[in-house]
Formats: structure tokens, C-alpha cells, sequence
């Protein structure tokens, strides 16, 4: 019975040329070097950091982009600059608003402890895309000021200290909403987040127009160091929180001794 299976086994390889050999080994050769590269090339976090931008929707991008267009309308068309300063700050606003689901769509769809257990696990996950988000934010904020220096009579300082204190405020809260709430309240309380902010500022641009001048600047400054400190401990405190596991927040003790 040895000798059959043998025997079957050898009439079943497909016959191979000599001539065809040396070919055969140089392509596995080959083969097996672009694997270990990949291989390699995978290990690396800028890897990995690229791997998230497509889980990013599409409506992020295009919501990100219709900002930039409408500022660039305003500013290009608009008769006077004196909308633009709040403008500018709402707009802002509106930027993080678009990003912050994705920052929390792990634990919307109920997969943050799944994450735990991966390679990449969820604090990579958050790392990674408040990194490609914080990137594209600070591209169209960047694109903002320059329409708005670019086209009316505002100058360079004034546009970032009257855009990127929002952004900061802003953001700083969404992060301190998603850590702290449950995952389906977090989005509509960013939505009324970004509201108030909108609403405070076309306000005090009504009430206070003097804010916006020039004699102001200190203030916005002062508010840009402190929204900006704010920010980053937020965006840290949330890092970890995540690294830690949402378990440990007081909805889900309540819920799990219920």
C-alpha cells in the first residue's frame, strides 16, 4: 500500500523542465523578499496611520472642502470684510463638528472593547485619525486665512487669532463630550456644542464689535495660549481614557451592576 500512495502521489506532480528550474527559484526568491518588505512596512505606525483614512467617510472630505469653498465665495465676492471675523470663527467650528464622529465611531458601533484586543488597538486607532484629521482641519484652516487675507483688508494675525480660538474652544469640548458621555449622546451634543459656539460668536460680533478691532488682539492671543492648552490636555486625557477602556466610565458601572 506504501508503494501505491507513492506512487499515485508521483504521477499526480506536474512535470517541471530543467530549463525551467532556475526561473521558478529566482521568482520565489523574489516573491518572498517583497513579502518580507510588506511585512516590514506594516509593522511601522505611518502604516498604519495611512491604512485609517479610508475608514474615514467621504462626507468628512466633502464637508471639510464645502467650507473651504464657501469662505472662499465670501471672501472673493463679498462687498466688505466686516462678516468675516466671526465668520471665520464658525466656520472653524464647523470643521471639527465634521470630524468628531469618526473619532468616536468605535465605540458607536460597540467595538472599542474588540479594539482592546487587537495589535493596533483603539488608542492607536483614535492617534491615528486625530492625526490625519487634525492635519486635514489645520490644512483648511490654513486655507481660510489665506482666502480671507488674500481677498479683503484683514491682515495675517488678526485671521489666526479670530480663527483658531474657536477651533481650539471647540474642539477642546467635543473631546471632553466624547469622554464623557455615552457613545449615541456624544454626536447631537456636538452638534449643540458647535451651535452655541456659532450662536456666542455672531453675538458678540453684534454686541461687541469692537472685539474684532485691532486694540483687541491681546485678548485673542491670551485666548488662543489657553483654548490651544486646553486642546491638547483633552486630546491626551481622551488618549488615555481610551488606552484604559471606556469600562471604567460611571454609565457603564452603573450598567453593569444593574
Amino acid at each position: 500500500m506504501k508503494i501505491s500512495i507513492r506512487k499515485c502521489f508521483d504521477d499526480q506532480k506536474p512535470e517541471t523542465a530543467y530549463e525551467h528550474m532556475d526561473v521558478l527559484a529566482l521568482m520565489m526568491v523574489e516573491e518572498d523578499k517583497w513579502a518580507r518588505e510588506d511585512a516590514r512596512r506594516q509593522r511601522g505606525f505611518a502604516w498604519f496611520v495611512r491604512s485609517q483614512v479610508r475608514y474615514i467617510p467621504a462626507w468628512v472630505w466633502l464637508t471639510l472642502a464645502a467650507v473651504v469653498v464657501l469662505v472662499f465665495v465670501a471672501s472673493r465676492y463679498s462687498d466688505t470684510a466686516s462678516g468675516m471675523p466671526w465668520a471665520l470663527g464658525m466656520m472653524a467650528s464647523i470643521c471639527v463638528l465634521a470630524c468628531m464622529p469618526s473619532l468616536c465611531s468605535s465605540r458607536t458601533y460597540r467595538l472599542d472593547e474588540l479594539e482592546q484586543s487587537c495589535q493596533n488597538n483603539a488608542a492607536n486607532v483614535l492617534m491615528a485619525r486625530l492625526l490625519i484629521l487634525g492635519c486635514a482641519s489645520v490644512f483648511c484652516l490654513t486655507l481660510l486665512i489665506a482666502a480671507a487675507c488674500t481677498w479683503t483688508n484683514i491682515g495675517l494675525l488678526s485671521a489666526v487669532l479670530w480663527t483658531c480660538p474657536p477651533f481650539f474652544l471647540c474642539t477642546a469640548g467635543s473631546l471632553v463630550l466624547l469622554r464623557s458621555l455615552r457613545p449615541e449622546d456624544a454626536p447631537p451634543a456636538c452638534v449643540a456644542l458647535t451651535a452655541l459656539f456659532c450662536t456666542a460668536l455672531l453675538a458678540m460680533a453684534k454686541m461687541f464689535p469692537l472685539a474684532y478691532g485691532q486694540a483687541a488682539l491681546a485678548v485673542w492671543a491670551f485666548a488662543f495660549a489657553v483654548s490651544f492648552i486646553w486642546m491638547v490636555a483633552e486630546t491626551i486625557a481622551l488618549i488615555r481614557r481610551t488606552a484604559e477602556g471606556f469600562g471604567t466610565l460611571p454609565h457603564r458601572r452603573t450598567s453593569a451592576t444593574s
